[in-house]
């Protein structure tokens, strides 16, 4: 050969896999250490500590949804924040600035069962702060 060309290869050797669940997560991929686990929660909790220690920053946690019906997901406290929940897909369901108590933001939806996404960021992208994150079923 001339030292160019290559060939289909039909075995994957345990570093290929290990690319392959780091880079491409799916049924086998490991939990993301970095993805914080939201519980669902009865009204009167205040949620998951988050915070935007620099700016630019968007924190992303999970929640896995048992029994269909309608969810509340928001934040709390004094920080400014901007929210979107995602499907399994990535695809975004719904998003809010300051549909919550003062500059906190609140989406309520209807969920089926299923794994979902939380991203919160400051509203103001140069700013930090501190917040609580939480899932509320209604119904």
């Amino acid at each position: 050969t001339d030292g160019c060309s290559t060939t289909a290869n039909p075995v994957l050797s345990v570093m290929d896999k290990e690319f392959a669940i780091a880079n491409y997560p799916g049924r086998d991929a490991p939990p993301d250490p970095n993805i914080t686990p939201i519980p669902i929660q009865p009204a009167l909790t205040a949620g998951v500590l988050g915070s935007i220690s620099k700016a630019g920053e968007e924190d992303i946690y999970t929640f896995a949804v048992a029994v269909p019906g309608a969810y509340v997901v928001e934040t709390l406290g004094p920080t400014d924040t901007m929210l979107s929940v995602l499907g399994q897909d990535g695809t975004i369901l719904g998003t809010d600035d300051d549909a919550g108590e003062r500059q906190n933001a609140r989406v309520s939806l209807t969920l089926p069962v299923g794994n979902y996404r939380v991203q919160v960021r400051h509203y103001n992208k140069t700013a930090t702060g501190e917040y609580s994150v939480r899932v509320l079923f209604v119904a």
